[in-house]
């Protein structure tokens, strides 16, 4: 209004010959400018309302999301499938937790798993224990577990305390599908039943996660006679026959184990083997036998122990 009443002034000196025309055409360059930062001013002001409409429907929008989580919150309960224990935990008080983060850590109590390593060939001859004679040796995984469950094993596990000792029955579950690459040993994994539930206070721990133990593993016992490994060569011993003389017999080789054998069939109780080196070896040669009654003291223990 001010620059306008100039403008009017500027016009009415102008149209008297009171100023020049210079004077007027600053008036009006004043004057035009004026008004376009006002028309500038006016059309700021006429799209205030809209942010503002925008911003005021945003924040229903986030109120309504607040309020749904709030009430989602509130019919929350989390639950395991599992009774278990707690073995770490992944989160704080207030801290946000993204889709699909790892919150905590939970053990089973219901039972316990003890990896075992066993030698490889070791399993395997107990392996082939299960399988008919002259069966290809077992690779398969599966059918690893599948024969070892049909073996019939008994597990135990064993915690030393001192001079104590914890024992913990439990059964063969299956192996494991990865062999040490340090130790070219396999995973036997066996599984104890009511691991922490078994416990007693200040008698019997709590079978927990990071003991040291020692697994028993036993098979049905087998029925044969047990030899000195060196006395059986390619299936073959040497025998003491009624005369004295010396023949050979072929027999079946059930399990082979540290420095013993134990036969199957080919042998009968009563028969004597020759147990130290023969050269050379005659079918039919007078022999005179020593009993060695050591040896047979040891075959017996060991034979009662397998």
């Amino acid at each position: 209004a001010l620059k306008a009443r100039d403008l009017e002034r500027a016009e009415r000196l102008f149209a008297g010959g009171a100023v020049a025309q210079t004077t007027r055409d600053n008036a009006r360059s004043v004057h035009l400018s004026q008004r376009q930062r006002v028309q500038g001013v006016e059309s700021s002001l006429a799209l205030l309302p809209t942010p503002r409409e925008v911003q005021v429907e945003q924040i229903a929008v986030y109120q309504a999301s607040l309020d749904t989580a709030k009430l989602n919150l509130a019919r929350t309960e989390l639950t395991l499938p599992f009774a278990a224990r707690v073995a770490a935990v992944n989160v704080e008080v207030g801290q946000f937790v993204r889709t699909g983060a790892t919150t905590a850590q939970f053990d089973g109590v219901d039972a316990a798993e003890v990896e075992a390593q066993i030698s490889v060939v070791d399993l395997r001859n107990i392996l082939q224990l299960s399988r008919p004679k002259n069966a290809p040796t077992i690779v398969d995984p599966s059918a690893m577990n599948t024969a070892l469950r049909d073996l019939g094993l008994t597990a135990s596990v064993q915690l030393r305390l001192g001079d104590e000792q914890v024992t913990w029955q439990a059964r063969v579950d299956r192996i494991s599908d990865t062999i040490d690459p340090k130790t070219g040993t396999l995973g036997v994994i066996v599984r104890v039943e009511n691991a922490y539930t078994s416990a007693e206070p200040g008698t019997r721990p709590p079978l927990t996660k990071g003991m040291f133990v020692e697994v028993n593993l036993q098979a049905p016992p087998l029925n044969g006679l047990v030899l000195p490994r060196i006395s059986v060569r390619n299936g073959r011993v040497l025998l003491v026959d009624g005369d004295n003389r010396l023949k050979r017999a072929e027999v079946e080789t059930l399990i082979t184990q540290d420095e013993i054998t134990l036969i199957g069939s080919g042998l009968k109780e009563g028969d004597q083997v020759v147990v130290s080196t023969v050269s050379p070896v005659i079918a039919g040669m007078l022999l005179d036998p020593i009993q060695d009654s050591a040896l047979m003291a040891r075959l017996a223990r060991a034979g009662a122990a397998q």
